[in-house]
């Protein structure tokens, strides 16, 4: 691997950079089973939050928890995803743009596709569609393009607009069989796949099988249906858990009619209905209703006028001068607030402090095949929510390259803990990888 000299760009024969991509392949294959502290491969994946707006406000989305406007969030820093493209693209393969925003709306998206064609570096999207009628979008993502997923909710107008709140139905189908049809001119082996994802709710409860039917006319590769998730009380409306029956019944026949059209499809699996408590009686909501709600504003201040997020346990202890996991834990007992996935401890203050008759086997791989890299530059390990600000990393405003923090301190102490079975709480029941242990998310 490189010095933590900042990396300066060159240009790469196509065989240079396939020798350097299958190189750390072979070299991942091998870390990921050894699992040493310090690594000599490149992540094999990178997700890049381009950018942390996003054009539409739909109801279910976490994002609408915040009074912020989606469309003053900031963009990534051009000269951060450039150090990351020029240190890390000559050694990798995929990337993923998508993480909380619309990654097609970055004011910089055409430069980080070009930097994409430059390094032979793929990348999955996951859009709301309506960016991809932007003058020339299409023909610069093709060729970047590994996978496609779009974000699609209803398969009538009225529904679609109220929970696509801000896109427009018409609109987004044609983009989409535009897409479809420009991807198959290309070469079966430099063909993206084409996806879609589908948040089942109260409001498109009764629209499965229309949408199945227009996803296999759009030309969609293969469809992923969810429940939506409740993210606060006045939510609950949104979720079928009163209509259990009616929702399973719902599956069974979207499953059939993707059967009959040959169309992939993974669902969400059935409720459980053995409580023998009956359904509420289901009411579509008004079309006119719909409407309207589709057309009203939400209040919301710009996020440069927004109060800032307030400090974690972790930024104030250091503020305060502490430097180990043992004075850090016993800050619990000042009344001060430190999230339970802290209990042994974080990597930014030393090693885990788990008890020895907890110790337990890890088979986790994040850290040594992949990072997150926030718009703000923050390199994370994974997504999981547990890591609070413990998942921080390092910044790369703060390091001159990439690889200064995957080869950091804090990785370090992480990679030790997961491979030597003590991880640190917020891993131990990681839901990604472990059985889920609501407990450990408490916040008290």
């Amino acid at each position: 691997m490189a010095s933590t000299a900042t990396a300066a760009p060159r240009n790469y024969s196509v065989e240079e950079l396939d020798e350097l991509k299958r190189k750390n392949d072979d070299l991942a294959r091998l870390e990921w089973r050894t699992r040493p502290d310090v690594v000599k491969c490149w992540p094999q994946y990178l997700t890049i939050m381009n950018t942390y707006k996003c054009d539409l406000e739909c109801p279910m989305c976490f994002k609408q928890l915040d009074d912020v406007f989606n469309m003053s969030l900031p963009d990534m820093e051009w000269s951060i995803f450039e150090k990351v493209a020029h240190e890390c693209f000559p050694h990798l393969r995929k990337i993923n743009l998508s993480v909380s925003g619309e990654p097609l709306i970055s004011r910089n998206i055409f430069r980080e596709l070009e930097l994409m064609r430059k390094y032979r570096v793929k990348t999955d999207i996951t859009t709301n569609g309506m960016p991809l009628a932007r003058r020339g979008l299409l023909e610069a993502l093709l060729p970047a393009c590994h996978a496609l997923t779009v974000s699609f909710d209803a398969a009538t107008k009225q529904s679609f607009e109220y929970i696509r709140k801000g896109a427009h139905f018409d609109t987004v189908v044609k983009n989409l069989k535009l897409f479809n049809e420009m991807r198959q001119k290309l070469p079966p082996e430099e063909r993206p796949t084409f996806r879609m994802n589908h948040v089942y709710q109260h409001a498109n409860a009764k629209e499965l099988v229309l949408l199945v039917e227009l996803a296999h006319e759009i030309g969609i590769d293969y469809v992923n249906i969810e429940h939506v998730y409740v993210h606060r009380d006045y939510q609950e409306t949104t979720s079928m858990l009163n209509h259990r029956r009616l929702a399973n019944e719902m599956f069974d026949r979207a499953k059939e009619r993707a059967q009959q059209l040959g169309l992939n499809a993974k669902f969400a699996p059935l409720y459980d209905v053995s409580d023998g408590i009956p359904d509420y009686p289901y009411t579509p909501p008004a079309q006119e209703w719909l409407h309207a709600e589709a057309k009203k504003k939400n209040p919301a201040k710009l996020f440069r006028d927004a109060a800032p997020q307030p400090a974690g346990a972790l930024p104030l202890a250091q503020r305060d001068g502490i430097t180990n996991n043992k004075d850090f834990i016993a800050m619990r007992e000042k009344s001060w607030f430190i999230p339970r996935a802290f209990d042994y401890g974080v990597p930014q203050f030393g090693d885990s402090l788990i008890p020895d008759d907890q110790v337990k086997y890890n088979h986790c791989i994040y850290p040594w095949r992949e990072a997150f890299v926030s718009w703000d530059g923050e390199v994370v390990p994974c997504c999981s929510p547990a890591l609070f600000e413990a998942g921080h990393m390092g910044n790369l405003k703060k390091f001159d390259t990439f690889e200064g923090i995957w080869n950091g301190e804090i990785y370090q102490r992480l990679r030790k803990s997961i491979r030597e079975g003590r991880t640190y709480k917020f891993c131990r029941h990681c839901y990604v990888v472990n059985p889920e242990d609501p407990e450990s998310y408490s916040l008290t």
